[in-house]
């Protein structure tokens, strides 16, 4: 497992299929193994369809709470993302790539990856996914540091 995300040791709670903690909204996960069999067959079945002459790259996005939630918490209100995408990745065809986003994310867990009641990345979560990607790819990704930054008046 990727680093530890700092920890006070509080408590959160569970809101329907959300957990909060620290005034962030976690989506629960409730994946599983025939679940992750059946995405395994499908994204093989397009490799088939579209032939040799094609690549077909599988990048299986964690959400926040396997990521930025501390693991004493995700494994408690969460099903195992990481058992769930190795799943996955074991059952593809063989000619299906698979792009491990799980462990760079985890390697930068305490970096504000994802917005604060929100499954969704930040450009800063996206960045570190895209670099997976190119490398795998086998192209260099742009360095996060060439970026301008801007701010947009609304």
């Amino acid at each position: 497992m990727p680093a530890i995300k700092s920890d006070d040791n509080s408590e959160g709670y569970l809101d329907g299929a959300v957990y909060i903690w620290e005034n962030m909204g976690y989506e629960v996960f409730k994946g599983n193994v025939a679940d992750a069999k059946a995405y395994a067959k499908s994204i093989s079945n397009y490799k088939t369809l579209l032939g040799k002459d094609y690549d077909v790259y599988n990048v299986v996005i964690p959400s926040s709470v396997e990521i930025a939630l501390p693991e004493r918490l995700s494994k408690t209100v969460s099903n195992n993302q990481w058992e769930n995408i190795s799943t996955i990745f074991s059952n593809m065809a063989d000619d299906v790539t698979p792009v491990d986003v799980y462990n760079i994310l985890g390697e930068k867990r305490n970096e504000k990856l994802y917005y604060s009641t929100d499954k969704y990345w930040t450009q800063l979560g996206a960045y570190y996914a895209y670099s997976s990607l190119t490398k795998s790819l086998g192209v260099e990704a742009v360095n996060i540091d060439s970026f301008e930054l801007a701010t947009i008046d609304a």
